[in-house]
């Protein structure tokens, strides 16, 4: 509750964050919409929102209240500029959420880890495209909060899943340390590892959490902390531990079987209620 900003009265949207969501792709239009309302309800004050041009009436239509910057899919390397631009003047990014693997998507994500001066929040296929070159990511000078699942940590490691499995504090607390970088490592007590050895381990969250959408939204939720003013560190774990709080609100109205990703960011209002109290 501590680490919440407090909105000043004078704040206007201009101050309260501004993030960069390179998110969605054809098929997957409801990774973006998810991590970018996400990130709205918890308080960021503009969600640029980076679509390709195939999927940008759909989200525009469901998701009003975001900035959009479309791109040609078909011709990515003519928006690169504009890309790298929109997250250049940018306090946070969110790179990953359903944006595919294809290779001109690679190399749009390589090009912008290389090159930002900005904290980067990453996940999903983001994560799976630095699988296959972490020398980048260990090269970047951004500060990046990854956000992984079982498989995608064995991903960046070369090793299985059971084998992340089996010593889930050894894996995020290794890999954060070799690479620089914070790693959310979710899953059942979800872990918190930053590179100067520190653990955090989330006590809440249940079973209805292991839904569709579910690690889109805790994505959305850590780069609009970061973009808000905390450090990457703190928006982890609060991020996290949000997330998780949100989830138990929305299990015990919905049920772990009936409960939804978007029942989660609708419980977020009753949370940061409580914390602005």
């Amino acid at each position: 509750k501590s680490r919440i900003p407090k909105r000043k009265k004078n704040a206007h949207k201009g101050s309260v964050g501004n993030l960069a969501m390179l998110c969605g792709s054809y098929g997957m239009s409801g990774a973006a919409y998810l991590s970018g309302l996400a990130a709205i309800r918890s308080g960021v004050g503009i969600a640029r929102m980076i679509v390709p041009d195939s999927i940008y009436p759909i989200l525009a239509s469901g998701l009003p209240e975001a900035v959009y910057v479309p791109y040609e899919s078909n011709n990515i390397s003519s928006s690169l500029k504009n890309i790298a631009d929109t997250v250049g003047k940018s306090s946070c990014a969110v790179i990953g959420c359903g944006v595919g693997t294809e290779q001109s998507v690679s190399n749009m994500v390589y090009s912008l880890i290389s090159s930002a001066k900005i904290p980067i929040v990453l996940d999903a296929d983001g994560i799976n495209i630095i699988s296959q070159n972490i020398d980048i990511l260990m090269k970047s000078e951004a500060q990046i909060v990854l956000t992984p699942h079982p498989a995608e940590m064995a991903r960046l490691m070369g090793a299985t899943v059971q084998e992340i499995q089996s010593n889930r504090f050894r894996a995020a607390m290794i890999f954060a340390q070799k690479t620089g970088k914070i790693v959310v490592l979710k899953g059942a007590n979800t872990i918190v590892a930053l590179p100067d050895g520190k653990i955090y381990v989330c006590m809440h969250g249940n079973p209805g959490m292991a839904t569709a959408g579910s690690g889109d939204v805790l994505a959305g939720i850590i780069g609009s902390l970061v973009s808000q003013g905390l450090s990457p560190a703190d928006a982890a774990v609060c991020g996290v531990h949000i997330h998780a709080a949100a989830g138990d609100l929305a299990s015990a109205k919905y049920s772990v079987h009936s409960m939804i990703a978007r029942d989660i960011i609708e419980s977020l209002p009753s949370l940061f209620k409580e914390y602005e109290d």
